[in-house]
């Protein structure tokens, strides 16, 4: 054999055999490298269900409808009530069986109140009505003994003969001008009588008294 020839086959298969074992290298190498990091899920998440336990926002209370624009300094000469006392009594007739021996309109705490007194041959009942709203914000029942009984019942009003509310009114400033601070008719032996208190400008209270009959002066009491 030439020896030319056989140089040249050696250095062929010597290139075959480092070829073989670079290759089996490069795989082994492969299976140790570390992987790749996950990446993060990229689905959206569900929203969050509301809890039983929430409670709705609150809502704004609603406006008190017997709500009163009046105030203690009120003028009751000029002031309107959605009740006359002739519908407080009705009102309180409604709770008590009896008859008027006294009515009268002033505050009361919060507000304008008529008290309204009536009597059994038994009973004395006492009721405070809103003089705006109607209801009812005081009462009390008393038993009377007869001598208290026959004072009562000797007071009582004629309401069917008691002159207007604004005659008796007129008649009142007639004698004495002022605001008028409280109200009331009241019954009395000798007769029923309007009492009107009236704060004057001078800052002195007075007190003028109208027949309730014939709604003439009768007296003013300082």
């Amino acid at each position: 054999m030439d020896t030319r020839i056989g140089r040249t086959w050696l250095a062929g298969s010597a290139a075959v055999i480092l070829a073989v074992s670079l290759s089996a290298c490069g795989n082994g190498d492969g299976d140790d490298a570390a992987a790749p990091p996950e990446q993060p899920s990229s689905a959206p998440s569900a929203p969050a269900e509301p809890s039983d336990s929430a409670e709705p926002p609150a809502s704004e209370p609603p406006a008190d409808e017997t709500s009163s624009d009046k105030t203690r300094d009120t003028d009751l000469a000029d002031a309107e009530f959605a009740l006359s006392w002739e519908e407080a009594l009705d009102i309180a007739n409604e709770q008590f069986d009896g008859d008027l021996y006294s009515v009268g309109l002033d505050w009361e705490r919060t507000q304008f109140a008529y008290t309204v007194k009536l009597v059994s041959d038994t009973d004395e009942y006492e009721v405070e009505i809103g003089a705006d709203s109607g209801d009812v914000l005081a009462e009390e029942t008393e038993s009377l003994d007869d001598d208290d009984a026959a004072e009562k019942t000797s007071e009582i009003i004629d309401v069917e003969q008691v002159v207007p509310w604004s005659d008796a009114l007129d008649a009142a400033l007639n004698e004495a001008d002022g605001r008028i601070d409280e109200w009331k008719l009241e019954g009395a032996e000798q007769g029923a009588q309007y009492q009107f208190d009236i704060d004057q400008p001078s800052g002195e209270d007075l007190e003028v008294s109208i027949d309730a009959y014939t709604g003439e002066f009768l007296r003013l009491d300082d």
